[in-house]
């Protein structure tokens, strides 16, 4: 069967659509991985075919940053102009890609941001579309919506409630959203255009999407139990390090010079203060004299002269450089705090926006790592704090010792080629 997969994001989100990619191809399945330009070397080391979108991920990303932070002001209508604008922007840069990456396609599996376009271009094609998303966006009541910040179970009732706030967000973005998504779907696709009322929309398009992959491990959020059997949570979806690759050579000696380091590291994140943030982590390594490895990202950090117990790398494999760090600091992306987990160590989460709130509240909550310490509220002392919990706090670093095994036991990509093949058979 032909399956292209919208791989649109970031790197967290574009390399376990690889991983899954790469299992769909060893179970007989033709794959196409559809993403940005930025991606295309990388899509290719693993042969897989890329279809190459002709969009700016990085400036989407950053645009998004901003919005999410406010840091446009907090003028209503200044910010949905913006919000307008990204849309817009979204939309024409990356779904004419989208869709000319589907002509032959049998079937579409997609990222959250893929999501927006796969339901119109399965029902243009009438092939079925599977979304593979890396956070809960399923209403339940076993746990607040991601956008609430606490910490704590609110109860059934209060759990579900907060959902609502979900539903508000949408329904308010859904006007721009619907303006330019409508243009595309009768310019491009020939489709009727869809209607103001969202909650009718949303149930028409959900006819193509008859199932939905969470792709992290149950014994990080266990299937509620008001979640209903179309929906799968199959375990996280890693691609490890190519057999051939090698570290580099200064870094394994600085390894090996001394106790394990700390992993500091955004990802993709931009950050808009990279020199103030450096001078912070610096000062917090400093105080708690613990050595560091720095990941320079998408956010630059490390572009500064840094002292002799500081590593920076560009890009390091997490399945290798994990597991010999004391602890890892991140902005707690789906991606990253998976592979955190996974080595079994400690995590200190920094959230920027979007879903990284959640997962640090999930850190927390799950007893491996110290409260999450949003960007915005990062200090020193914090900093400093939170490093020292997770180093000396022998509890923190068994139950961590502990998840780790268990995800490492996990086979998230069997089970979620089995339940996408289940349905892709069941559905002809």
């Amino acid at each position: 069967m032909k399956i292209t997969i919208l791989a649109i994001g970031t790197t967290g989100d574009v390399r376990p659509l690889i991983a899954l990619g790469l299992r769909l191809r060893e179970a007989g399945h033709e794959v196409c991985i559809a993403t940005d330009s930025l991606f295309g070397n990388f899509v290719s080391h693993y042969q897989l075919e890329p279809f190459l979108i002709k969009s700016n991920i990085k400036e989407l990303h950053e645009k998004a940053t901003e919005l999410a932070a406010f840091e446009i002001g907090k003028n209503p209508l200044r910010l949905w102009r913006e919000a307008e604008g990204l849309i817009k922007m979204m939309i024409q840069q990356v779904g004419p890609g989208c869709w000319e990456a589907c002509q032959s396609a049998e079937a579409i599996v997609c990222s959250l941001a893929g999501a927006y376009f796969a339901p119109h271009i399965s029902e243009r094609l009438n092939v079925p579309s599977i979304p593979a998303l890396f956070c809960p966006m399923t209403p339940t009541r076993e746990f607040p919506s991601k956008l609430i910040p606490t910490k704590f179970n609110l109860g059934g009732t209060l759990n579900r409630l907060t959902w609502i706030l979900d539903d508000i967000i949408t329904i308010l973005a859904w006007l721009p959203f619907r303006t330019w998504i409508n243009q595309w779907r009768v310019e491009q696709l020939n489709l009727q255009p869809l209607s103001v009322n969202y909650f009718k929309e949303v149930k028409q398009l959900r006819r193509v999407q008859k199932i939905l992959i969470y792709a992290f491990s149950p014994s990080v959020v266990p299937k509620p139990p008001d979640w209903d059997h179309l929906i799968h949570i199959t375990g996280y979806l890693f691609l490890d390090r190519s057999p051939n690759w090698q570290p580099p050579a200064d870094l394994v000696d600085f390894l090996s010079s001394g106790p394990p380091p700390v992993y500091i590291g955004f990802g993709s994140m931009i950050i808009r203060n990279p020199e103030g943030i450096m001078d912070i982590i610096l000062r917090a390594l400093e105080r708690t004299k613990q050595r560091g490895v720095i990941a320079a990202g998408w956010g630059g950090l490390g572009e500064t002269d840094l002292p002799d117990n500081v590593f920076q790398v560009e890009s390091v494999p997490h399945d290798w450089l994990f597991p010999q760090m004391a602890a890892v600091i991140h902005h707690g992306g789906a991606g990253t705090t998976a592979s955190g987990l996974r080595a079994g160590i400690a995590s200190i989460v920094v959230p920027i926006y979007g879903d990284q709130p959640f997962w640090g509240r999930r850190v927390a909550s799950l007893g491996v790592g110290p409260d999450p310490i949003p960007l915005k509220l990062l200090s020193v002392e914090r900093l400093e704090n939170a490093i020292t919990d997770v180093i000396h706090n022998k509890e923190i670093r068994r139950r961590a010792a502990v998840l780790g095994e268990r995800i490492r036991s996990e086979d998230g990509m069997t089970w979620a080629v089995e339940v996408i093949q289940k349905h892709l058979f069941s559905s002809r």
